[in-house]
Parts: C-alpha cells; sequence; structure tokens
C-alpha cells in the first residue's frame, strides 16, 4: 500500500513510471493529475515502488508538489482546490516531520475556506510532533503558532504556552522559536505573561552574539532589536478580549480521526 504522503504526490502527477520531465513543475508546465486507474496500476507495478524511495528522493518529490500547490494557489487565489486540500489533511498527518514540514510552507496562500477544513490538522501538526524527522519538527509547529496567532485564535496561545516558550531553554531551535515567536504572537502580549522571565532570559543570553564585529553579529543585532522592542510592548498590553476559537473545527478533526482508527 502506498503511503498517503506518496499518494498526494502521486495524485497531483509528480511521477510517472519513467519520471517523465516534461511533467515535471519546474519546468513550468501545467502538471496533470493521475487518474484512479493510472494510481491503481501503479500501485500494482513491483517496477515503481514509491515506499522504496529514498527521504532525499521523497522529500524533492513533497517539495516540488508544494510548488505546485502554490502556483495553483496564486494563479486562482479565490478558488479551493478539494483535491489539494484532502492532500493537505492527510500530509499534516505524516509521520515524517520533514514531509509536514514542507506542507506549512502553502499555509501563506491558504484562505479563510480552506482553513475551516484544515485548522484541526493544523492544530494537531503544532501541538504533536512527527515520530520521525525530529531536525524538522519545530518548522511545522511554529508556522502553526504563527498562524494561528495571525487569525487571532485562542488556541494559538495555548500553542505558544505549550510549545513555542513552554519548551525548556538550551535544546535545539529556541533561538528560531523566539526569534520569530516573539513578534508573531505579539497579539497574545500579556496572555504570555508566564513566559516573561524566559523572554527575558533568551534577550540577555543573545546578547553575546550582538557584540560580535562581524556578520552574523550585524544580522543578530538587527534580529534582536526588533525582539526587544516587542517584549518591551507586550509587557504592557494586555491580552486582548476579541479572540476567536476554532474549538469545533479541531473537535470534528479529532471525531474524524478516531473514527478512521476504530
Amino acid at each position: 500500500m502506498i503511503a498517503d504522503e506518496t499518494k498526494a504526490i502521486l495524485k497531483m502527477g509528480l511521477f510517472s513510471t519513467k519520471r517523465d520531465k516534461s511533467r515535471h513543475p519546474k519546468g513550468g508546465t501545467k502538471v496533470p493529475p493521475i487518474s484512479s486507474e493510472d494510481l491503481k496500476a501503479l500501485e500494482a507495478d513491483a517496477e515503481f515502488n514509491p515506499t522504496k524511495l529514498t527521504v532525499k528522493e521523497l522529500l524533492t518529490a513533497l517539495e516540488d508538489w508544494s510548488v505546485v500547490v502554490r502556483s495553483q494557489a496564486a494563479e486562482e487565489p479565490g478558488k479551493r482546490d478539494d483535491d489539494v486540500v484532502k492532500q493537505l489533511l492527510a500530509m499534516l498527518q505524516s509521520p515524517n516531520g520533514y514531509a509536514r514540514g514542507i506542507t506549512a510552507r502553502i499555509y501563506p496562500q491558504l484562505k479563510e475556506d480552506d482553513l475551516k477544513h484544515l485548522w484541526g490538522a493544523i492544530y494537531h501538526a503544532s501541538k504533536k510532533p512527527a515520530p520521525s524527522g525530529a531536525m524538522a519538527a519545530d518548522g511545522v509547529r511554529l508556522a502553526g503558532a504563527n498562524l494561528l496567532a495571525k487569525h487571532r485564535t485562542k488556541e494559538g496561545l495555548e500553542i505558544a504556552r505549550e510549545y513555542v516558550f513552554g519548551t525548556p531553554g538550551y535544546v535545539w531551535g529556541t533561538y528560531g522559536r523566539y526569534k520569530s515567536g516573539m513578534p508573531n504572537l505579539k497579539v497574545y502580549d500579556q496572555g504570555l505573561k508566564e513566559h516573561f522571565p524566559e523572554m527575558e532570559s533568551f534577550i540577555k543570553r543573545v546578547e553575546g552574539y550582538t557584540k560580535k564585529p562581524d556578520g552574523e553579529g550585524k544580522r543578530t543585532r538587527k534580529t534582536m532589536a526588533k525582539v526587544t522592542v516587542t517584549y518591551e510592548e507586550m509587557q504592557k498590553t494586555p491580552l486582548p478580549t476579541d479572540l476567536k476559537s476554532i474549538r469545533p473545527y479541531i473537535d470534528a478533526f479529532y471525531k474524524e480521526l478516531a473514527t478512521e482508527f476504530k
């Protein structure tokens, strides 16, 4: 049986039995979808077994797939493609952290109507790390937290508290989480006051890098100047009272997930 994320690639037409380059999205050609009959034939084809693809090959294909989805979304920004939404749902539940991370690159293209179908999976991918590909786990989780905050959701505050600022310091990805998380999650302001000590500690810890005379020091100074101003503003600003909840979409997602595994 072909894994869900590989099926998604096949359905977007990124593979043929000979990997015909004329169908490759980076060539700028519209990629024709593979029919269900083609998909069944591929599943039965012993010479074309996508489950034996190397991780590098699979990730390359996923990257190409995300390019196709993003280009389609850009061309028709008001249109929702049900097939694409279904594929995104499958990808966000992938056990591979790299696959989830590539999917998160499409978040900026998603419209409100798309998100109604995806909020549950986005929340799940932000809250629960993928079992494999741990080195890439932060990308989709932070992207999800930032998206939840952008749409002023209560659940974004939950993810910010538990994951972005609740993860112990001095672990992998702390700098990336804080430098991106603090400006993007500022919408919650004093709602994050329990984590103000960690934020202050982070700022002090990175001060040493800002004093370096090289390019790294210059980049860090610019980043941390923004982070520091954000922190000062967060301390003075109350938690907004107009946050919305996406809990119904999350509950529906987990209900369907439970049904699938009965």
